[in-house]
């Protein structure tokens, strides 16, 4: 059988693996996360926010790569818990702010030990130098990505 240039072996393709390292890596954090009670998408929803206090929903969606339907039900049960609050923009009043409440610190701050420690984990076996390497990688794959998408 004659091989064609275009077939694709998945085990080799640079996706299929981000995908397999991505959902392995969240399946670990789910359980290591579980005892306070919070989802992987909840946590980066808590991380995001911390790291950029007063996003917009949009903003929010952009660094959690969360689509907006799954984010809007994950605020909207974020705020029943009173981990995340909605404020409107003092110069915008259509638009609205998103932040952290005291008790989302919190919970932030008791997870990010446990985020940490399963990060680390995940890279057993790489220099800091590899992981540095790969990162710097990683963005330039986004980069190319950013700069496709506003092309195509």
């Amino acid at each position: 059988m004659k091989k064609n240039a275009h077939s694709l072996i998945l085990e080799q393709h640079l996706f299929y693996l981000f995908g397999q390292a991505l959902g392995r890596r969240d399946r670990m954090l789910r359980r290591a996360l579980k005892p306070l009670r919070i989802e992987v998408d909840q946590w980066r929803i808590l991380a995001a926010l911390r790291a950029r206090e007063g996003c917009s929903v949009t903003v929010l969606a952009d660094t959690t790569a969360i689509d907006r339907t799954t984010l809007t039900r994950a605020l909207a049960r974020m705020r029943a818990k009173q981990l995340v609050e909605r404020r409107r923009d003092e110069f915008d009043r259509r638009a609205t702010r998103l932040r952290l409440s005291a008790k989302g610190r919190r919970l932030y701050e008791r997870a990010l030990p446990i985020v940490l420690k399963q990060n680390e984990l995940a890279v057993v076996g790489m220099s800091a130098d590899q992981v540095a390497a790969f990162r710097a990688q990683l963005w330039r794959l986004i980069h190319n990505l950013d700069a496709t998408t506003t092309v195509a």
